[in-house]
């Protein structure tokens, strides 16, 4: 009779890997036997129950076995079938930016419920390295209630993980995701309710990594414990039927307030590629939308949903934790960077096209040539802006710039390093509104420096040059290009300890070593780059103050450009 008033939750699931030690053809196959098997067991055990989390698989099966897309869409509808949907794919979270948290929900979401008519609230993250503390306020507001990991646990297993803003989600963290069923399996309920009160425990099992998912014996194992006198009630379910018990069973349960970080600290530093593309594209998207948006209300040009669409799958799809950490097989990239440049491609047509719109539907007349300057973001900009301009411009075409008002700020010609050499820059200072444009003027004539902005100040001696914009003052170390002095001169403090040097470029020696995508290895020497090749001036003006180091080791060079511009 005690022992009967404890129940074990046992979820069918199959962890699938995008892309990690295979490529894409192979995943999809893994995806068509894996849930052509599960869909077996349930013609063959009415009670069995399997949970699948990523839409970014479910839409390959889709489109290519529609018979098989139509037998999950027909066990989703009877519950049995759990799509646990809260992200894309299984996605880091820590280098992910809070915008692409928000678009695994949207079009996580938007799917199942066009596709299924239900989706879980389910955030379901086992294999991931850690987890940032803003998951809870992103995917609550999200409608998402509950959160499944394995990884980085606060070493209680069931708990209220409440983000920083109050927002809380229903977390559970106990075992893995790839567990056989045993008798053993048994004594959860016992383990949970000895660490928080809760009779209640759930395991995800069945064979991960490259798929497969519950076997027959998982599921004959548990029939047989279904019959035991001497053990809890052993119940096939959902997700959300666990989580609901959990939440009738022990309210008040343990809250957990900070950051579950984190493991394999490598995997921050490997394929750095993919890294840069990945926010690069964060940042294109949103930039791309909002001017859509913007030409849409003013140009009547067509908003292109369907677009943006395809190209936000790609990007959140190249986020899965093994893809976007690094770690997976050499290969697997190629079909990464495929997606990233049909991402890029759909962003830069857009944002070009709807920026054309709203410069055609613009008044842009005036004296010299007209600028266009859009800002995507929520709140007004000020600044100096460092405007492209082609390699054959030159240097003296520009003098001044003109905006709004007739205020007029000097031009200034910068010069920074690229991944090709060099580029040319145009600096001026201009205010944009929040969510919106400017139209300035570039004109051959001379303006005075604004009233309100001090100069750019460069000094040079024979051991160092200093940037002074009167809220920062540099002093870079012409021997090593690094920084003996950041004051704040607003705060009248020093951030660099007292003989100490900042961003002095090093190389570390990594031992060979296991997992070197997952871990760094013991460090057997550094070797600090503190001779320059040279160090010296890039940039002297009213709006920009900069500094060029370029260092040589081993046949390669190392560019750093350290700058101040005015005012900010």
């Amino acid at each position: 009779p005690v022992i009967r008033k404890y129940a074990l939750y046992l979820v069918g699931h199959a962890h699938i890997d995008m892309n990690w030690l295979w490529l894409w053809p192979e995943t999809i196959q893994v995806c068509h036997d894996t849930w052509t098997q599960a869909l077996r067991f349930m013609d063959e055990f009415p009670d069995f129950r399997f949970s699948e989390s990523q839409p970014g698989a479910m839409i390959a099966i889709e489109e290519k076995y529609p018979d098989l897309f139509r037998q999950i869409v027909q066990r989703i509808r009877e519950g049995r079938w759990d799509p646990t949907c809260a992200t894309w794919v299984q996605g880091d979270t820590n280098m992910a930016s809070g915008e692409a948290l928000a678009r695994h929900a949207l079009y996580s979401r938007e799917y199942c419920m066009e596709k299924f008519g239900r989706w879980t609230g389910m955030l379901w993250l086992p294999d991931n390295f850690g987890h940032a503390w803003t998951l809870p306020t992103i995917f609550r507001d999200a409608g998402v209630e509950w959160f499944y990991f394995a990884r980085c646990g606060p070493g209680v297993p069931l708990f209220w993980w409440e983000g920083p803003d109050g927002s809380r989600l229903l977390s559970y963290n106990y075992g893995g995701y790839s567990w056989s069923i045993d008798p053993g399996v048994a004594r959860a309920p016992l383990d949970v309710r000895r660490q928080v009160g809760s009779r209640v425990a759930m395991i995800a099992y069945g064979v991960g990594d490259h798929g497969g998912g519950p076997t027959r014996r998982d599921i004959e194992t548990a029939l047989a414990l279904q019959k035991r006198a001497f053990a809890p009630q052993i119940k096939f379910a959902r997700t959300d039927e666990f989580f609901e018990a959990a939440l009738a069973e022990s309210p008040d349960l343990p809250v957990v307030r900070r950051e579950l970080q984190f493991v394999f600290r490598g995997c921050y530093t490997s394929h750095a590629d993919v890294k840069l593309r990945n926010r690069q594209l964060e940042n294109l998207l949103p930039t791309a939308e909002t001017a859509a948006v913007a030409a849409w209300l003013l140009a009547n040009r067509r908003y292109d949903n369907e677009a943006f669409t395809r190209a936000w799958r790609n990007v959140l799809f190249n986020q899965f934790h093994d893809l976007l950490c690094g770690s997976a097989i050499h290969d697997a990239y190629k079909y990464t960077h495929e997606l990233y440049d049909e991402a890029e491609r759909i962003a830069r047509a857009q944002l070009d096209e709807s920026l054309q719109a709203l410069g055609k539907a613009i008044d842009t007349r005036g004296r010299g040539q007209a600028v266009l300057l859009f800002n995507r973001l929520g709140w007004k900009r000020d600044g100096v802006v460092l405007l492209p301009v082609a390699d054959g411009a030159a240097g003296e075409e520009f003098k001044a710039a003109a905006g709004p008002n007739q205020a007029e700020s000097p031009a200034q010609m910068v010069t920074m390093p690229s991944a090709h050499g060099e580029s040319r820059h145009i600096a001026f200072r201009a205010g944009v509104p929040s969510v919106g444009w400017a139209t300035y003027h570039l004109t051959r004539e001379a303006a005075g420096a604004p009233a309100s902005t001090r100069p750019v100040a460069v000094r040079e001696d024979e051991r160092t040059i200093s940037v002074d914009n009167g809220l920062l003052r540099i002093v870079v170390e012409k021997a090593s290009g690094a920084l003996t002095s950041v004051y704040d001169l607003a705060a009248r403090r020093e951030v660099v300890p007292q003989g100490q040097r900042a961003g002095l470029l090093q190389v570390l020696w990594e031992e060979p070593h296991g997992m070197s995508s997952w871990e760094i290895g013991r460090i057997r020497w550094t070797k600090d780059l503190d001779q320059g090749e040279a160090v010296e001036v890039s940039a002297r003006g009213p709006l920009v103050g900069a500094v060029v180091a370029r260092h040589r080791w081993n046949n390669s060079t190392f560019t750093t450009w350290i700058g101040l511009r005015a005012g900010s």
